[in-house]
């Protein structure tokens, strides 16, 4: 697609969003690879099936917009605002996601191997099912993301922020989660994860490590104390165990070969 044929495009996606006439962009299926779309207004455009490989999309609107099973491999979307959109099936491996806000976005199925995502808001987004092996996360925050039975295999999760993230099923991380309902807790969730090999915990509010669990509770109402020390031994017993079970399995295999 010509560089004036986007531009028409976009101007005409522009006044429809603004209700002055226009018409919503439909790019399904369009090759949009290496194109300039830096600042763009796509909010609500239809790019599914679209090729966006390395393509450069830093800082656009792309709010609700559907980009199911797109192909946006190697393509920068640093800052870019994505939520609500829909990215099932997607292809983002080795996209540039620094710094995008991606609150409640469907990448359930994507493909998001060694994508860059540090700084990354994926507050409640859904990623079930999702590649993310050898992915940056480093400073992400994903509270209340869907990650059941997402490949994290060599990702990095260095200070992410996993509070009431489901983790069901995952591999490549190790981990633990607990409810309990006592002394008026309603249903609090703590979750244990071993990040750099380093245990770390992630409770409503609260994230970090052992030491600076014990140092919350210790401060906060005492009345709690005893069943959160409850539900923080038994995830930490948890962890270690599987921990402890995987260096096994994992001397076991480096023996046979």
């Amino acid at each position: 697609m010509t560089p004036e044929k986007i531009k028409e495009i976009l101007q005409e996606h522009r006044l429809w969003l603004l209700s002055q006439g226009g018409a919503r962009a439909d790019l399904i299926g369009a090759d949009l690879s290496r194109a300039d779309l830096s600042d763009a207004m796509l909010s609500n455009a239809n790019l599914s099936n679209a090729d966006l490989s390395y393509t450069r999309l830093g800082r656009a609107y792309l709010i609700d917009a559907n980009l199911s099973r797109a192909d946006l491999s190697y393509a920068d979307l640093s800052r870019a605002i994505l939520r609500g959109a829909d990215l099932r099936g997607a292809t983002l491996s080795y996209a540039d996601l620094s710094r995008a806000r991606l609150g409640r976005a469907d990448l359930s199925n994507a493909d998001l191997i060694d994508a860059n995502l540090i700084d990354a808001n994926l507050r409640g987004a859904n990623l079930s099912y999702a590649d993310l092996s050898g992915a940056d996360l480093s400073n992400a925050t994903l509270c209340n993301a869907n990650l059941i039975d997402v490949d994290l295999r060599g990702a990095n999760l260095s200070n992410a922020d996993l509070s009431n993230a489901d983790l069901s099923g995952s591999t490549g991380v190790i981990h633990a989660s607990i409810s309990w309902f006592g002394h008026g807790e309603r249903g609090r969730t703590l979750l244990c994860v071993v990040i750099n090999g380093e245990l770390r915990y992630f409770c409503g509010c609260f994230y970090g490590n052992g030491d600076e669990l014990n140092a919350y509770i210790d401060e906060d109402d005492h009345h709690l104390a005893p069943s959160r020390r409850r539900a923080l031994w038994i995830v930490s017993e948890l962890v270690t165990d599987a921990q402890e079970e995987s260096d096994a399995d994992e001397r076991k295999t480096i023996m046979s070969s």
